[in-house]
């Protein structure tokens, strides 16, 4: 997916400056991203959900993710 994130900053007395950025962006399921860190040689991969410390289920949303090499 192609995102388009736009950017204004707005300041009494000055003209309103705008920026835009495009960027590819990609959503990945918990255990494919997992067996794809494995497959690249990453151990002790753990995930969380990203507001608390308790583990991802598919209901998590967005979710951390840590992985040693």
């Amino acid at each position: 997916m192609e995102v388009t994130f736009r950017y204004e900053s707005r300041s009494p007395g000055r003209p309103r400056k705008a920026k835009t950025v495009r960027t590819k962006m990609r959503y990945f399921f918990r255990y494919e991203l997992e067996h794809l860190l494995a497959r690249s040689g990453f151990t002790e991969v753990r995930s969380s959900a990203a507001s608390t410390a308790a583990p991802s289920t598919h209901f998590s949303g967005e979710t951390v993710v840590l992985a040693r090499a």
